[in-house]
């Protein structure tokens, strides 16, 4: 029978089965985020990852402006983490590894659910939990730091603790619904209605039991628990990190007069239409399929023909399971007519997908296990028809760009592939894409009698999207740190605590605190907040009040892990006090008002050519290129490289080539080479010089003997400085 569990080597081999496909899951979450160097949402990942330094009692901890509260249950399973290993990127690798457990986890959590609950056999029943987990909603969150990675498997595991606690049986397995709905809050606040329904639920079973009085009561005790010992966390991590919390979600009376205005009325349901349609339509229709089965489920009609009445403890479960899911989505429908700022906001994905594997496992198991060719067609027919109907309706009443055409991927996970193209054409690509998909499915499943290849076609579909998901992941990230040197130069300054101007440098109040666990950081918003008393100070370049009252920049940063918006640089200011004056005396500050010229006393370097003769040959017409270190040999100021301030200012190396026994005046090409990084007095860096045996009009040099000539200078200046060492060498044209 469908739902019975096997015995002996049977169940020994069933266990290994599940256990290896869920390895191969873990390995293909270890994969998608291999790439990823770190974190850079703000301020989630700052939330989450500051909440688990501060429980694993790491000091200092992450500072918080002015921003939304963000629960603690991932940052729980993380925080032990930290007492392992300080280093930023050995922790985030091992953050990685636990994200992919986790998602991992949701192969046996949705594999039991179908047995249990869906009550399908051995097989379909492991094909539907594979799809499931990895499903674009699930494969893409591996490479963050967010709460999902943790509410995805505790919703399922949340699900089965209900049936657990419906079914007969031994009473410790019974009594983890409670704190299993608890653990579900703790790990986000759009859980709340789940609370309340798990509340509501067991006081009813206390007057009319579903299950024995004292199991009801002792899961009540572990939810009321739990949910005070989740507030009592909350309250001191707020305490802690939290300058001020931001309500988006508002107050209950900001509730009301949404739901009971007419413009509230009509942004609510634009916000269901939009939410709902993004659901079916991102998963194919396979979702809707899967909302069908549970449906059926909860009005005790098996989806196995042969399968027999639906156990009442398996239906109620569904009935809990529906119910839990309609909270949530009553809940993103409130918080996004509210809070409507970007063009995702209308179709947001991310708190109604946390349900949305279960769905998809129940519609494959649905279409691999039905065995009425009608029927199977009828449910599909009418999913197609709804899907038209709904797609229709949100290309009509919608408007894909009413703030420009600012989609998140994040946000809609699903649709990596879909917003490959103009977001005018978002709605229109969508729909069509889930109408041919759900076609496809029919096909495999009615036509070619082969359901199960329309499963494996669905995951190859979900693979595809989750790659681009992956694949846009890891260019964020990557782009944001390719090159960043800031948290070494921080920690060569001697930086113990910094300020951090938010409106100039938002990702960088994740950034930097995570990369430099050891300093302090104080974030606040330039216009509004008070700037915190601090010695350095992350801000504008062009900071008028650090200008004005005599502050000196002691480090450009433009490594691109600064905002998710627009290119920004942030200059590490140095406040006048013992930090300046040192760092002055050090020559480590740029001079007042730059990018202005550099000092005489900083234009002094000495050259070497690396692995080169002193005569360099090269053929008439080609190129050479070799490196040539160069050391800081001046006093009273660094070098800004060409990263810096957008290479204002910043110098870099000249190579004039002139015939031997010409003037200077007489060069006939030029070369550069510029700094690999920001170099102060005494440093030694290696760049690379790229010469043409061509002239200035690009035709090939005459045979023969040429000087090249080194020298130090900096753009937007007219200096130039000769140096020591090889600054003079022969270039041959043969």
């Amino acid at each position: 029978m469908p739902g019975t569990e096997a015995r002996g080597p049977a169940r020994r081999r069933n266990q290994a089965t599940v256990a290896a496909v869920t390895l191969a899951v873990v390995a293909v979450h270890l994969w998608a985020s291999r790439s990823v160097p770190g974190p850079t949402i703000t301020y989630d990942e700052a939330g989450y990852l500051g909440n688990a330094r501060w429980l694993a009692g790491q000091d200092p901890t992450f500072e918080m402006p002015l921003s939304p509260y963000y629960a603690f249950g991932y940052s729980a399973v993380i925080a032990p983490l930290h007492w392992v290993t300080d280093d930023p990127d050995v922790l985030w690798r091992a953050i990685m590894s636990v994200n992919a457990v986790l998602l991992g986890s949701l192969v046996p959590l949705l594999h039991q659910l179908a047995r249990r609950v869906l009550g399908v056999a051995f097989m379909p029943a492991l094909l539907s939990a594979a799809v499931g987990a990895l499903s674009p909603a699930v494969l893409g969150t591996g490479g963050r730091a967010v709460a999902e990675n943790l509410s995805l498997p505790l919703v399922v595991a949340t699900v089965l603790a209900l049936h657990a606690a419906l079914s007969p049986g031994r009473a410790v397995p019974r009594l983890v619904l409670g704190p299993t709905v608890a653990a579900l809050y703790a790990s986000h606040p759009r859980f709340v209605p789940v609370v309340a329904l798990c509340g509501i639920g067991l006081l009813l079973a206390l007057v009319r039991p579903v299950l024995p009085r004292a199991l009801a009561a002792g899961n009540l005790v572990g939810l009321v628990a739990g949910v005070l010992a989740v507030r009592a966390v909350d309250g001191a991590l707020v305490a802690a990190r939290w300058r001020a919390v931001a309500t988006l979600e508002g107050t209950p009376g900001d509730v009301v007069d949404l739901a009971t205005s007419s413009q509230g009325v009509r942004a609510l349901g634009r916000s269901a239409l939009g939410q709902g349609w993004y659901v079916g339509v991102g998963t194919l229709g396979i979702a809707v399929v899967g909302l069908w089965a549970v449906f059926r489920i909860a009005a005790g009609r098996p989806i196995v023909a042969e399968g027999g009445a639906t156990p009442p403890a398996a239906r109620l479960t569904a009935i809990g399971a529906l119910a839990m899911a309609a909270g949530v989505f009553a809940v993103s429908i409130v918080f996004f007519a509210r809070n409507d700022t970007r063009d995702d906001h209308l179709i947001y994905g991310r708190h109604n997908d946390c349900f949305v594997p279960m769905w998809i496992a129940a519609g494959i198991a649905l279409v691999v296990s039905e065995t009425r060719r009608a029927r199977l067609a009828r449910t599909i027919g009418a999913v197609a028809a709804v899907t038209a109907l709904v797609s229709a309706a949100v290309i009509v009443a919608l408007n894909p760009v009413t703030h420009g055409g600012d989609y998140r991927l994040r946000a809609i996970p699903a649709f990596s592939r879909v917003l490959e193209g103009a977001p005018d054409g978002v709605f229109v690509r969508g729909s069509v894409t889930a109408l041919v998909g759900l076609a496809t499915l029919a096909a495999l499943a009615l036509l070619v009698r082969r359901p199960t290849l329309a499963a494996v076609a669905l995951t190859l579909w979900f693979a595809w999207v989750g790659i681009a998901r992956v694949e846009l992941t890891e260019a964020s990230t990557q782009r944001a740190y390719a090159g960043w040197r800031a948290p070494d130069d921080l920690e060569r300054l001697g930086v113990r605590e910094a300020a951090i101007d938010v409106r100039t440098a938002q990702v960088a109040v994740v950034t930097y605190q995570f990369a430099l666990p050891g300093v302090r950081f104080l974030p606040y918003l330039s216009g509004r907040d008070p700037r915190p008393d601090t010695p350095f100070v992350l801000a504008a370049l062009t900071d008028a009040a650090l200008i004005g009252e005599g502050a000196r920049l002691a480090l450009i940063d433009e490594g691109g892990a600064l905002t998710d918006r627009e290119p920004s640089a942030v200059g590490l200011w140095v406040r006048p006090g013992p930090d300046l004056r040192r760092l002055d005396a050090a020559g480590r500050l740029l001079p007042a008002g730059f990018p202005s010229a550099l000092p005489p006393t900083a234009r002094r370097a000495s050259f070497q050519l690396v692995g080169q003769p002193s005569d360099v040959e090269v053929d008439a017409g080609e190129t050479v290129s070799f490196d040539v270190a160069v050391r800081h040999d001046g006093t009273g100021s660094p070098w800004p490289d060409r990263g810096s301030a957008g290479g204002r200012g910043s110098v870099y190396v000249r190579a004039r080539v002139t015939p031997v026994g010409s003037s200077d005046d007489d060069a006939v090409t030029e070369g550069r080479v510029e700094l690999p990084r920001w170099m102060d007095p005494g440093d030694e860096a290696i760049g690379e010089l790229e010469l043409s045996a061509t002239d200035r009009a690009g035709d090939p040099l005459p045979q023969g003997r040429y000087r090249v000539e080194l020298a130090l200078a900096q753009r937007g200046s007219s200096w130039v400085a000769g140096g020591g060492g090889d600054s003079t060498f022969t270039f041959v044209v043969d």
